[in-house]
This record gives structure tokens, C-alpha cells and sequence, in this order.
């Protein structure tokens, strides 16, 4: 995906119950950690991404697609969300793996113990913003 510099860009670690949320941009091609939702029902979720969005008008989104050797229903749950937002933003949504990035989160658990699931999306975020050419939106 081409993407004009500077952009800005979120990023999500979806999870059922938390949504981790990053940061970054296509100059620095760096992010950072800035929020972990969490949330009782989808119109609460909804809220609160509506107004990352007004805040930072990002030019595109990345969701964390959780990998696994078989489609799990966290999986299905990720895919829904992000043609969700992509529909409702009407903004380019990325699917990136994310297999590795809450295990690389889980070093700073220690230190940032509340900031895990964003944590995970700013890793998932900077392999995108490394490359954002390689990758299709939705």
C-alpha cells in the first residue's frame, strides 16, 4: 500500500475483551504503545476507536491477525473487526500477522504491565510501517 509521508497510522491487537492500540508514522517508520481499551460491549469498543480516529486522523489502519496452524475463532473475530472498521472509517485496513508480537510484548510486562496489548500493536505496527508496500488492504 503507498501511503504519502509523513502518515499517520493505528494499529490494533484485537482481543475479546482488550484492544491494545499503537501509534506510528511512515517518516520515522516508528510506534509507540498509546492505549489499551478495555471494554463491556462493542458500542463502548466503538467509541473509543472513533475517537483515536478523530484525534489522529490516520490514513490507514493495522489489525493484528492472530495466526494459528487452524482458523480459530479469535482469528474470524480479528478479520470481522477489521472489515468493521474499514467499513466504518472508510480508511485502508491492513491484516498483519501477529504471532510473534504478544510474545515480544510479554519482555515488557514487567516494567509496562498494563500497556501488554499495545505494546503488542506498536510491534505489530512497525513491521508494517518497515515496509507498507508490501502489504494490501482490505
Amino acid at each position: 500500500m503507498k501511503l504519502p509521508t509523513p502518515s499517520c497510522v493505528l494499529s490494533f491487537d484485537y482481543g475479546t475483551r482488550k484492544v491494545g492500540v499503537a501509534i506510528g508514522d511512515t517518516l520515522t517508520q516508528q510506534a509507540r504503545p498509546l492505549a489499551v481499551i478495555a471494554y463491556a460491549s462493542t458500542a463502548v469498543l466503538a467509541q473509543a476507536i472513533s475517537g483515536y480516529i478523530t484525534q489522529y486522523a490516520p490514513k490507514a489502519l493495522v489489525v493484528g491477525l492472530p495466526v494459528h496452524d487452524e482458523p480459530s475463532k479469535i482469528t474470524e473475530a480479528a478479520e470481522s473487526f477489521a472489515r468493521d472498521i474499514s467499513a466504518t472509517y472508510k480508511l485502508p485496513v491492513v491484516l498483519l500477522d501477529e504471532r510473534f508480537s504478544s510474545q515480544a510484548a510479554n519482555a515488557y510486562r514487567k516494567t509496562h504491565p498494563d500497556l501488554k496489548d499495545a505494546i503488542a500493536a506498536a510491534i505489530v505496527l512497525e513491521s508494517f510501517l518497515a515496509n507498507p508496500e508490501s502489504y494490501e488492504p482490505l
